[in-house]
């Protein structure tokens, strides 16, 4: 009974460490750069590189004198381009220094995001303080849960 014991304590160790490592190792990734500035050419670019959407992006350009980065994608729906727009500048916002705009160019469709607008929105400046990935897509999820709160954000 007693081996048992050590045994599964010993089990429970091993699993919280991997669960523990598995997190540390995703936020080892882009928040790795966290808080890199919009006129450092290599960690800026090496975030915007690794947003969610990638297999929709056609690029990005940074305008370090406007405070301003211009993402490019391929066509989507409204309802995919507001999904997209919204994640992404949230993860902008919170992980590279000194962006106040950012315009996003689908195909049919251009969305700016200035950076007050996204903290009103989530009625806070909590999206810019989380340090780590999983948390930062809990917020996003749980507000692009609420199709009355996305709607009202583009109706700007």
């Amino acid at each position: 009974m007693k081996r048992k014991i050590v045994l599964l304590i010993a089990l429970l160790i091993f699993v919280a460490s991997c669960s523990s490592e598995n997190d540390s190792q995703e936020d080892k990734t882009m928040f790795l750069y966290k808080g890199s500035s919009l006129g450092d050419r290599d960690y800026a670019s090496a975030i915007l590189n690794m947003l969610p959407y990638q297999e929709d992006s056609n690029g990005f350009a940074r305008y370090t004198d406007e405070n301003l980065i211009i993402a490019k994608y391929t066509n989507k729906t409204e309802e995919a381009a507001r999904k997209i727009v919204l994640t992404n500048a949230t993860y902008i916002f919170n992980l590279i220094e000194g962006v106040d705009k950012i315009i996003f160019k689908f195909q049919e469709r251009r969305y700016s995001v200035h950076k007050e607008e996204l903290t009103k929105w989530y009625m806070s400046d909590k999206h810019l303080q989380i340090s780590k990935k999983k948390e930062l897509k809990n917020l996003i999820e749980k507000n692009l849960n609420d199709p009355q709160r996305v709607k009202t954000f583009f109706e700007k």
